[in-house]
């Protein structure tokens, strides 16, 4: 983005050097269901306007964004991951995108995603398998899949995800690249298909914490049409302006977090040691352990609610249509059915009750330190793992450590941290206190400028 506002590129070169990828792997990762025709000429659109004088490149000046098709466009299909028809939906553009067009933000297409976003495996029925690059026989995570995999090989320099229970962090934590969950309501919903609205969020992935800043600074801030979103929070601070010059890491230690393959336990382990032996521009870092409350309550809780809002979206199609729905969605949503009133009124007292506990814990650390995901990419047919002798259902154990704080409300990121001795990706995560996104940001990007970087094969560089 910096080089088009400096006149160093021309947004159309920009979008052209995408497009070129998309054309040249994506027939091999899937990342896409739809193209953008009009990509290349909506850039030299852009670059008339730069070229009259006066004009100043807008924040995101032309920068080639996807967009995970969940989210509506006027201008490309919405599938929603479905081959349901949704004729009362895709008349205006979504939030985030009329705030990324009015950013000078170009669209390059709408990216695979699991079927309604309901998994977290990117293999959809419909659409065909989003293939992580690192190893295409590997699942590059869902729901948000394809958005990672377009920032992953520079098919585009940014995407956004939505995440209901990790499908922002997972997918950017299998393929290696910083995925941003904000607190609750931080961006607008509006325009984006539903999956459980309670829990839902929408966000950036990118490939520096940086980047996913500059994205936030455009698409966060209150819409009257979401009534959960909230006012647009001070994004340029520095260390004065945070009051900030050590950072207080806590880390998890219950069982809950003991779950996972060594080689990500180990990673995340070494990242923490490595922070308290780290001094980078005067800034300290400590880290204690800490205990969770509530995490039996708040998993199944997060359970509880996340099938329940669900089916209540589909709840009608899933009587007159249910043979369009892919068998997995579709037993999903049939299971839901087992959750009684009672249980989901219990579910949201849990849900509140742990929005306070985690509230409290915030009160003494700055964020918390624990693994993104406890394993790195599974096969794409590998439906179990096993660890330390227990068997494992994929879905449910790449989400073990990311649904807790959709539960919560508060914000989370993925960052690269390392690779397993597969040379899979492994993502440490990070989490803060609701509202308190800019402080997570802003710690994430000091991280990051020591965490190793994971680099693609040569192929995709």
């Amino acid at each position: 983005v910096s080089r088009i506002q400096n006149r160093e590129q021309t947004a159309a070169q920009t979008v052209m050097e995408c497009m070129k990828r998309i054309d040249a792997w994506n027939g091999e990762l899937n990342a896409f269901i739809h193209v953008s025709p009009n990509a290349i000429s909506d850039a030299r659109k852009l670059d008339e306007w730069f070229s009259t004088p006066n004009n100043v490149a807008p924040p995101l000046a032309g920068a080639p964004i996807a967009v995970k098709d969940l989210i509506d466009m006027v201008s490309m299909p919405a599938t929603y991951g479905a081959v349901h028809k949704h004729p009362e939906r895709n008349r205006e553009d979504a939030s985030v995108v009329a705030r990324l067009v009015e950013a000078g933000a170009v669209i390059v297409g709408k990216t695979n995603l699991d079927e309604y976003a309901f998994r977290t495996t990117s293999v959809n029925p419909h659409f065909g398998i989003a293939r992580n690059p690192w190893n295409r026989d590997r699942i590059a995570g869902g729901s948000s899949g394809g958005s990672a995999i377009s920032v992953a090989t520079k098919m585009s320099v940014a995407a956004i995800g939505t995440d209901t229970g990790g499908s922002i962090r997972i997918p950017a934590a299998l393929t290696g690249i910083v995925g941003y969950k904000p607190s609750f309501g931080a961006v607008s919903r509006f325009g984006v298909f539903p999956l459980a609205s309670s829990l839902d969020h929408v966000g950036p992935m990118a490939r520096t914490v940086g980047d996913v800043r500059t994205l936030m600074k455009v698409i966060a801030g209150r819409d009257e049409r979401d009534p959960d979103s909230y006012p647009l929070p001070q994004w340029e601070s520095t260390l004065r302006t945070l009051h900030v010059n050590e950072v207080r890491i806590g880390i998890p230690v219950d069982d809950f977090f003991s779950v996972g393959d060594k080689e990500v336990l180990h990673a995340v382990a070494r990242t923490a040691l490595g922070l308290d032996d780290c001094r980078t521009s005067k800034l300290q870092w400590h880290s204690a352990p800490v205990r969770i409350p509530l995490l039996a309550e708040a998993a199944q809780a997060q359970a509880i609610i996340l099938s329940s809002e669900a089916l209540y979206v589909h709840h009608e199609r899933l009587q007159t249509e249910p043979d369009l729905y892919g068998a997995p969605t579709r037993r999903r949503l049939e299971d839901a059915k087992q959750y009684l009133g009672c249980e989901y009124v219990w579910a949201k007292n849990v849900q509140r009750a742990f929005q306070r506990e985690i509230a409290e814990i915030f009160e003494s650390v700055d964020i918390l330190m624990l693994p993104t995901t406890p394993i790195g990419a599974p096969r794409v047919a590998e439906e179990t793992v096993v660890l330390d002798g227990i068997k494992w259902a994929v879905p449910s154990l790449l989400t073990r450590y990311t649904n807790l704080w959709n539960l919560a409300g508060v914000p989370a990121i993925t960052l690269p941290c390392g690779l397993t001795d597969e040379g899979l990706p492994i993502g440490v995560q990070l989490v803060s206190g609701r509202f308190e996104d800019n402080k997570l940001l802003w710690i994430a990007e000091r991280m990051e400028s020591w965490l190793p970087r994971a680099v693609l094969p040569p192929e995709y560089e």
